[in-house]
């Protein structure tokens, strides 16, 4: 068993990037801006309470082969991502590219995660037939971006979620134990 008894981060479109030594981060009222903020500055053990708005990956709309997610947990463990508490109405991760969480690797797999209570939005509404078809070959991200995709690792939970409109695979774990 896992001690999450650590000062949770929070997080908030509305937030700012700053230093958490000046309490930013770490209450409702002073959330960080990203949740990728928050992920690359965890302590061990973290939990991140994700506020209720929309959170999208770097250049969002400005390409359509890019390889910016949401959220990289490349080289992650004990981690909990999860909707904070008082949230009335899912917290919508939306990307256009790779896709929405991404992590692991057979070098570094991820270990010890919680995600829970999201939505993630893929592009598929934007997407049409035809385009669909043309581009399937050529492998641009906004074509085959995932909601979630874990490539390794172990002790990773994951619910109620809502993951919709993904042109790959909503969730997927390759070279996972214990999911």
């Amino acid at each position: 068993s896992t001690d999450y008894s650590a000062t949770p981060y929070y997080v908030s479109p509305t937030g700012n990037n700053w230093d958490s030594a000046n309490g930013w981060g770490l209450s409702p009222s002073k959330p960080f801006k990203t949740i990728q903020h928050a992920v690359d500055n965890r302590s061990s053990c973290q939990t991140i309470y994700i506020m209720e708005g929309t959170y999208r990956n770097n250049y969002h709309g400005q390409s359509q082969n890019h390889n910016n997610k949401v959220v990289n947990l490349n080289g992650v463990s004990d981690l909990k991502l999860l909707a904070a508490p008082d949230a009335t109405s899912m917290p919508i991760l939306e990307f256009d590219g790779p896709g929405g969480i991404f992590g692991g690797s057979a070098s570094l797999p991820l270990s010890n995660i919680e995600i829970a209570g999201l939505e993630i939005v893929g592009p598929n509404d934007s997407i049409i037939y035809d385009d669909a078809m043309s581009n399937r070959l050529i492998k641009r991200t906004y074509y085959t971006g995932r909601g979630i995709a874990i490539w390794a690792g172990h002790h990773i939970y994951i619910h109620d979620m809502k993951v919709h409109h993904c042109p790959a695979s909503g969730i997927r774990v390759n070279k996972g134990d214990y999911i």
